[in-house]
């Protein structure tokens, strides 16, 4: 991933998305961490992170890159943030285009978001590159006014989309910053 330019991308965005730290930060799907890594880099530790990744290996990994941090890790899919309510920041990179109903898991993501937070969504957009990566993760790619009629079908507002700066991050994905009304 970092051969290719997602971490670098992901602290862009974090950056992008306006001033502030946040108390409390859940990594929805969050792989080996890299999105939760960039927010740590940029915005400085949350005081409780939490990651959330129904793979056990890839949540070990990133486990270990928060050695000594405040984190609480869960293994499982995306039902589980029925548990994780009042998230002022919610990072979610790559997770809603596995899913059979992406727009349920946009609003399982707003359901356990506080009324003042922030998503931080990053979905797969249509280019011809995602072919490549789709032969190894099986993944759908989503055109930016889909995801945003899935964003407003889950009851939330797009405040802004981020176009990613460079590498295959600026061709396979595009950024959005989901709030409540």
């Amino acid at each position: 991933m970092a051969a290719l330019g997602y971490p670098a991308a992901y602290r862009g965005f974090v950056a992008a998305c306006g001033p502030g730290r946040a108390e409390t930060v859940l990594d929805a799907g969050c792989g080996a961490g890299d999105f939760a890594t960039a927010w740590c880099a940029v915005r400085g530790q949350a005081g409780q992170l939490t990651l959330l990744d129904p793979a056990p290996a890839m949540l070990a990994q990133a486990i270990a890159r928060f050695q000594g941090e405040r984190v609480r890790a869960i293994c499982d899919g995306l039902g589980a943030l029925e548990g994780c309510g009042g998230q002022d920041v919610i990072l979610c990179a790559h997770v809603i285009e596995h899913l059979d109903d992406p727009g349920a898991g946009i609003a399982a993501l707003g359901r356990a978001l506080a009324p003042q937070g922030r998503i931080l969504l990053v979905v797969s957009k249509p280019h011809w590159c995602n072919r490549l990566i789709w032969l190894r993760w099986r993944h759908r790619t989503l055109a930016p006014r889909e995801v945003r009629r899935l964003i407003a079908g889950a009851g939330l507002v797009c405040h802004a989309e981020h176009a990613f700066a460079a590498g295959p991050p600026s061709r396979t994905s595009r950024g959005y910053v989901l709030t409540h009304p």
